[in-house]
């Protein structure tokens, strides 16, 4: 069929031509009117129009942090060095040790603050951890005082000062009856069962019968006899009063020392019952039954001496306990004191001058480059032992520079070598070295800065080196006492002024207009009175007031 097809196209001119010869007005018509139509068909046909293509048009998404939040991150501390040439640096040892760990060889080039080896210092980095858990330890503390106490502390506070004042309450019962106790037990051991070795016992002249004692000491033992009457009369007297919260302890102390006297009269008699010799009428069951009675009444004694002991150490304790809870809930009640927070703050600075010490001694075993360059000197190899000031290694670079500055106590507290830092706000520097200590003339510690051989500062010229101070996540929720620290990239510039943007309920900007202040590496240093709480969009660029947005999760 498809060749039938072809044939027919290929013959279609032919026969045109043939009927233009033979029928020229015909084929003519014919044409024209085929023409026409194709015409028409074009003019008026069906067309195929492209529908319009909606644009859509995306929500920007912006990210938003609380002032509190922003100044958790840490602010940069801003310090002054002046640049300097350097041609090469001799790197020597500052202590003795084993090397431990060699990281480069000679030749290789290397970028400013690069530890070139290690001596052992497995110590020196256990006390670096010891004195990091230290400050964090500091650190949870002074938050702790300034947050002030939770509800739950509160109630768990209020519930152990109950059960203080519950537990003195029982101590206080419990020294009372061993006080009572006391004197019943010390009338029966003495009436009804040391008065047995006695004649007359209740006289002033009460005879002792017990002949294994000599006469001085049978007199003696009568004396003492006639004394315990006149304690147990005095003892019976007070018993009618009762002792006072405040006499309790003095009245347990007093009845200790008479149960202490009773148990030695006890003790001289049981002595000379035991020495009793076997006659006719006195057998040896009788002196059993003698010892026995005295050892009862011994025994009486002792368990008065330990429960009045008793109730003397559980008073004094339930005391203590009370005295601590109470003062315990006053403190969680009452909050933080300034005393409180300046203790608290002198923790956290003494632990960061720990720190810092164990930092530095950490520094002295290392091999660090002061500048960038190549190695064309390394004299040791890994197990070799160096001595002090003994030459390692020397770095050479004609055209490398390096910044000094001298800085506070505080400043240096927070650096450590090989923190990065911002020169001029252009190059990317790392502290090479930190002096321990201060000048004692000019009270200030000095710190060399290494920087890239490209940059292109002046020899003598002062820069400023931006140094991002290290805070807890969850130290600074307050402002500064200079203010607030906000990134430059929150900051828009508008015919009225500096503002911030905000985030209402319906997503839209919403302009809070600012001081401006102090410009301290990438961030502003405003003195408005903002909250904390106040979140605002870290990231203005190309943000205009008004416009709708979506947060970022």
């Amino acid at each position: 069929m498809f060749s039938r097809f072809f044939s027919f196209i290929r013959s279609l001119p032919g026969t045109l031509l043939h009927l233009m010869r033979t029928a020229p007005r015909k084929t003519a018509l014919m044409l024209g009117v085929l023409a026409i139509a194709s015409w028409y068909g074009g003019l008026f046909g069906t067309r195929t129009v492209d529908a319009p293509v909606e644009e859509t048009i995306q929500t920007p998404m912006v990210q938003v942090a609380s002032l509190g939040a922003l100044q958790a991150e840490g602010t940069p501390i801003v310090i002054l060095g002046e640049v300097r040439s350097v041609s090469q640096a001799e790197l020597r040892a500052q202590k003795s040790g084993e090397v431990t760990n060699v990281l480069v060889r000679a030749g290789q080039v290397v970028p400013a603050g690069m530890v070139l080896a290690e001596l052992e210092n497995a110590g020196e980095r256990a006390a670096v951890l010891q004195a990091q858990g230290a400050l964090a330890a500091a650190q949870a503390g002074l938050a702790r005082i300034r947050n002030g106490a939770r509800a739950e502390d509160r109630a768990s506070a209020s519930a152990g000062t109950a059960n203080a004042a519950m537990s003195l309450a029982q101590a206080k019962e419990s020294a009372r009856n061993a006080y009572s106790s006391a004197y019943s037990l010390s009338q029966d051991a003495l009436l009804a069962k040391a008065d047995t070795f006695f004649d007359d016992p209740y006289t002033v002249r009460p005879k002792f019968r017990v002949n294994a004692a000599s006469y001085d000491e049978r007199l003696s033992i009568e004396a003492e006899r006639a004394k315990l009457t006149s304690l147990l009369d005095t003892w019976k007297t007070e018993l009618a009063t009762t002792p006072s919260d405040a006499q309790l302890d003095a009245v347990l102390a007093t009845t200790q020392q008479r149960l202490d006297t009773l148990k030695r009269f006890l003790d001289r008699i049981a002595y000379f019952v035991s020495k009793q010799d076997i006659t006719e009428d006195r057998t040896s069951a009788a002196i059993a039954a003698q010892n026995a009675l005295i050892l009862a009444a011994r025994q009486s004694v002792d368990g008065a001496r330990a429960s009045v002991s008793g109730a003397r150490s559980g008073l004094a304790a339930s005391l203590s306990a009370d005295t601590v809870a109470s003062l315990s809930e006053n403190k969680i009640v009452a909050g933080e004191r300034t005393e409180d927070v300046q203790v608290g703050e002198a923790g956290v600075i003494q632990a960061r001058g720990i720190l810092a010490g164990a930092v530095a001694v950490l520094e002295h075993t290392l091999i660090r480059t002061p500048i960038a360059g190549t190695v064309t000197s390394f004299s040791v190899a890994r197990g070799d032992f160096v001595s002090p000031n003994q030459a390692v290694a020397v770095v050479a670079n004609e055209g490398a520079r390096e910044l000094v500055a001298f800085v506070s106590e505080d400043v240096r507290n927070t650096i450590q070598p090989g923190m990065k830092v911002l020169v001029d706000g252009t190059y990317e520097g790392v502290i090479t070295s930190a002096d321990p200590g201060l000048d004692p003339v000019t009270k200030r510690s000095r710190v060399t800065i290494g920087i890239p051989k490209e940059s292109t500062l002046t020899n003598g010229s002062l820069v400023e080196v931006a140094v991002q101070h290290q805070t807890s996540g969850d130290a600074q929720k307050k402002p500064t006492q200079k203010g607030w620290y906000i990134p430059i990239t929150a900051i828009k510039v508008l015919p009225t002024g500096l503002v911030v943007f905000t985030v209402t309920d319906q997503n839209t900007l919403k302009a809070e207009h600012i001081s401006e202040g102090t410009i301290i590496g990438d961030r502003m240093l405003i003195q408005d009175p903002l909250a904390s709480e106040v979140r605002i969009v870290t990231d203005v660029r190309g943000r205009i007031e008004g416009e709708e947005v979506t947060i970022a999760e």
